[in-house]
């Protein structure tokens, strides 16, 4: 399907020529990998799409690198996407959103990397818009300007730093960086950063390369994501769409009513098929 440009309601943007490899990390069986699932088929795909599903329970930059790597050996591959196990979309545009922002005709030659809005898991669960300044020391200096206060919800930001549990990338990103793209707990990044959480995930250290390769970071707030954690995690009335039928918790609902009526239905042994 055509993604509608941004600003405009007559033209429409022809990406049907991308392709987009999307890796699924799926860790372990402590999150609703139901949820995960369910959203992922609802949401309107804006071009093909390959999906990568990896599993590695003790490190998920691993699993990230294996994505890129798989994906930087399809030729047509034009976009990575990053999808965690404990993400819910609870919007079918979201990956229409999010292509759109990076092609765009007005703005694709600096945007390559944009993330979906989420919060973090661990308290005070700030908003992943993240700041990143360097001290007179080197140190790195980790920040969250929305903790107590909420994004707005109909534009982009560019950020220090972003969050990769929801994240579009194009591919030429890779093509410049070095591996390894992801790196968790890095040993010299942990000594380098100042984190509330005192943590070197992943995503600090991709962001953190790319920057050096000379990339954007974007957070598109128009992309309203739910982190399980395992209580939902985002904007009230997102889970409030979520969890009340309206979005896709009605076609969950809809399945086990389905799946219900199959398993009283009664079924002549005899009748050929």
């Amino acid at each position: 399907m055509p993604v509608i440009l941004e600003g405009t309601k007559d033209k429409f943007l022809d990406i049907s020529d991308r392709l987009i490899v999307a890796g699924h990390s799926l860790r372990n069986q402590s999150v609703s990998h139901w949820d995960h699932q369910v959203s992922w088929s609802q949401v309107e795909k804006p071009c093909p799409t390959i999906d990568i599903y990896n599993s590695n329970v003790y490190d998920i930059a691993h699993s990230y690198n294996l994505t890129v790597n798989t994906a930087l050996k399809i030729p047509e591959c034009t976009h990575v996407l990053f999808y965690e196990d404990d993400m819910i979309i609870p919007k079918k545009n979201s990956l229409c959103d999010l292509m759109s922002f990076l092609e765009s005709p007005f703005h694709k030659d600096y945007r390559k990397i944009v993330s979906g809005l989420y919060k973090r898991k661990q308290f005070p669960h700030q908003w992943y818009i993240m700041t990143m300044a360097t001290m007179e020391d080197g140190i790195k200096k980790i920040g969250y300007p929305f903790i107590s206060k909420e994004p707005p919800n109909d534009c982009a930001i560019k950020v220090g730093a972003t969050a990769t549990g929801f994240l579009l990338v194009k591919r030429e990103v890779f093509e410049k960086m070095e591996e390894p793209y992801f790196v968790m707990n890095d040993p010299e990044l942990m000594k380098g950063i100042d984190d509330p959480l005192k943590m070197a995930t992943q995503d600090i250290y991709f962001s953190i390369k790319a920057k050096e390769a000379g990339f954007d970071l974007w957070v598109d707030c128009r992309v309203d994501l739910i982190h399980y954690a395992p209580t939902y995690l985002g904007r009230e009335e997102t889970i409030q769409h979520y969890i009340k039928g309206t979005g896709v918790q009605a076609q969950i609902e809809r399945a086990r009513q389905d799946f219900e009526s199959y398993k009283h239905t009664k079924i002549d042994s005899t009748e050929k098929v």
